[in-house]
């Protein structure tokens, strides 16, 4: 599952060697990482952890042999993290060499070395195991991206050490920011991601969630390939479905609210409940942020996963940009799906990095924390690019060159 619900690199030949070859390095990492796991397990069972303070050397022979294999595949790991990136390219030795080093720093931190029981040698394996899961999800994300680049070369990408779940990484993004800010997230659907912020998120922090529970983008909207994936995805569009995902949605903040309020603190405010849940669109939502009466209530972080259609993505920007645009301090505009799996999001995002270097878009100036630096007189030849690589007479297109030009 390279890529994990990608389109199949073989509809592009530019993608599908290097794919291949990436796709190894990789899939090695994950073998050794999940035998060292099983041994792991293995060692638990057959090891008396009863008596955490016994030299594994005085267990029984299992428990004895189990060790002495946990620490061959330690080695066996070692090997491949010191490996040369040999027959791969040039472009790439840099991101697998990186995340090579990454495991050996792993590997040599790891406590089984200095480990003299059954005990605490098995929980070091565990620990260790977790460490090399986050690496193996940083390092796939990091691959994917790096052959996204190969077909827009004009791309630049900065790959960083954010991980894992939307969650996580925006509570690592969020930690910049100022004091009380507010996190807003257009696209809240089952609320996995909103639990998880309230559990992450400093108190001072607070969260709106905006979801209207409805789909209701016209047919006309979408591409030929847009249309193709809402009949994949029926059932998310499915109004028995959506009621059920709302309520959900509802006691999440609910529970939420109700903690905040019976701790202690009480950081979020008394008149501002810590999580508010605005059943409506995006666009009434960002219209809502720019009312005079919810000056009190500025955007500080916006994370958009909301309909991602080309037509949707390309107003939630440009909404939420307008909204960003009359703070204060540090902003961020982020979001979801940037792939090609998504071509409206990814086209819609390769425009908006053009526009922000090179004129002002709402009152924003596009500055060096751009994530993508793209000329916009090279925008439409990459969009071409992609229709040749990905389009070509099959009528499942990526981008749907048939639709009429925006302005």
């Amino acid at each position: 599952e390279w890529g994990f619900g990608e389109p199949s690199y073989m509809m592009a030949r530019p993608l599908q060697e290097p794919s291949d070859r990436l796709y190894k390095s990789w899939e090695e990492l994950q073998g050794l990482a999940g035998q060292l796991l099983v041994l792991g397990e293995r060692a638990t069972t057959v090891c008396d952890r009863q008596r955490p303070l016994r030299r594994w050397t005085q267990e029984n022979y299992a428990c004895r042999r189990s060790i002495v294999d946990l620490q061959s595949q330690v080695q066996r790991l070692q090997r491949w993290a010191s490996m040369d990136e040999i027959g791969v390219d040039i472009d790439s030795r840099p991101i697998l060499a990186q995340h090579r080093a990454a495991v050996y720093a792993l590997l040599n931190t790891s406590a089984l070395s200095v480990a003299t029981s059954a005990t605490f040698a098995v929980a070091s394996i565990f620990e260790l195991c977790r460490s090399l899961a986050k690496r193996l999800e940083i390092l796939r994300w990091h691959l994917t991206y790096f052959l996204l680049q190969l077909v827009l070369q004009d791309a630049k990408i900065h790959y960083h050490e954010y991980c894992c779940t939307s969650g996580e990484v925006l509570a690592s993004v969020a930690g910049s920011l100022q004091t009380n800010a507010t996190l807003v997230e257009v696209g809240v659907e089952t609320g996995s991601t909103s639990a998880e912020l309230f559990e992450l998120l400093p108190q001072s922090v607070r969260l709106v969630g905006v979801d209207p529970f409805v789909y209701d983008v016209p047919e006309d909207d979408l591409s030929t390939w847009e249309k193709d994936q809402r009949k994949m995805l029926s059932m998310r569009y499915d109004a028995d479905w959506l009621e059920g995902i709302a309520k959900a949605a509802e006691a999440i903040y609910a529970n939420a609210n109700a903690a905040d309020r019976a701790g202690t603190a009480g950081a979020a405010g008394a008149s501002m409940p810590r999580g508010q849940l605005w059943k409506m669109t995006s666009l009434e939502a960002a219209k809502r942020f720019s009312n005079s009466d919810h000056s009190d209530l500025p955007a500080d972080l916006v994370f958009i996963d909301s309909d991602h259609s080309e037509a949707a993505v390309s107003k939630d920007i440009a909404a939420w940009l307008r909204v960003l645009s009359r703070g204060r301090g540090r902003r961020i505009l982020s979001g979801h799906d940037f792939t090609l799996m998504f071509p409206g999001v990814l086209t819609t995002v390769l425009r908006l990095s053009a526009d922000l270097r090179t004129a002002s878009v709402q009152g924003l100036r596009g500055t060096g924390s751009t994530i993508l630096k793209l000329k916009l007189a090279r925008v439409e030849a990459n969009c071409t690019l992609l229709r040749t690589q990905f389009g070509g007479s099959n009528s499942r297109r990526i981008i749907d060159t048939d639709r009429p030009k925006k302005p």
